[in-house]
């Protein structure tokens, strides 16, 4: 991430914290911690750890913390970490309000330095994560340092197909580039958009074996309203977006999950 990006993710920290929906998600993860994940991703974490209580759980690029708060609620050790020095401190001050024991530590995921050695049974990143990231195998390296033997990666990730595909006035799709060019940066931020085929090969290379693969839609109800800006407007319009003859884009995954084991 270039400075330019870092302080749009700093901005946007601040902003976000001071917002009503920072206040509406902390209440519904309080209230339900496995609201923190789309239904399907928290399945699939369901599925290897079935009790995460007192599992060393790691979120690098923790963003929102969304996830963090919610791993702790679920009665694990979390170590969260961020690029963002506002990320960090807005979330360290809910955390210090609500008395819960998280570590946040100021990292970059290429350097991944603070974080120590096959310490964690489970490293888990959030959707918009690998965008910011120019190096997966040097990203996914660091991961799998820090687990244990055994220990799994897991992954949500926006699915890349959503990146080249936008609507014309006849509510068609059509693409802006073909698929291959995706892996490409956008100057401004130094964004990347990633291939499907690129994320599974890096992890690959950088020494996992992959255990889950996953290709999902957005459903009605999850935290991330997706194609709404929050739950009041899905529901003013009935959830329409969600109907994939309404909304071509429904048609295609919105995500992909992952989960791969040292």
């Amino acid at each position: 991430m270039n400075e330019t990006g870092k302080e749009s993710v700093n901005f946007g920290s601040d902003q976000y914290y001071k917002s009503e929906k920072a206040q509406m998600v902390l209440s519904i993860i309080e209230n339900d911690p496995a609201r923190a994940f789309p239904s399907d991703i928290y399945a699939m974490i369901k599925d290897y750890f079935p009790n995460l209580a007192g599992k060393c759980v790691c979120v690098p690029a923790c963003g929102d913390s969304t996830a963090v708060f919610a791993f702790h609620l679920l009665g694990a050790n979390v170590t969260a970490s961020d690029i963002s020095d506002r990320q960090i401190f807005n979330a360290k001050q809910i955390a210090e309000e609500k008395k819960w024991t998280i570590e946040y530590l100021l990292e970059d995921n290429m350097d991944f330095r603070k974080i120590e050695s096959d310490a964690y049974d489970l490293v888990y990143t959030s959707r918009g994560v690998f965008m910011w990231i120019s190096d997966l195998v040097g990203m996914y390296k660091n991961f799998r340092r820090v687990l244990k033997n055994g220990g799994k990666y897991i992954a949500f990730e926006t699915h890349p197909i959503n990146r080249l595909l936008v609507y014309d006035r006849t509510f068609q799709l059509k693409p802006e580039k073909p698929y291959n060019d995706l892996k490409c940066k956008w100057s401004k931020h130094d964004w990347t958009d990633w291939r499907t085929q690129d994320i599974v090969n890096s992890l690959i290379c950088a020494g996992f074996s992959l255990t889950h693969f996953e290709e999902a839609h957005a459903r009605a109800g999850d935290l991330d309203a997706w194609w709404y800006t929050g739950f009041d407007e899905a529901n003013a319009d009935e959830n329409k977006k969600f109907d994939w003859h309404i909304n071509p884009e429904a048609a295609l995954p919105q995500y992909l999950g992952l989960c791969a084991t040292k």
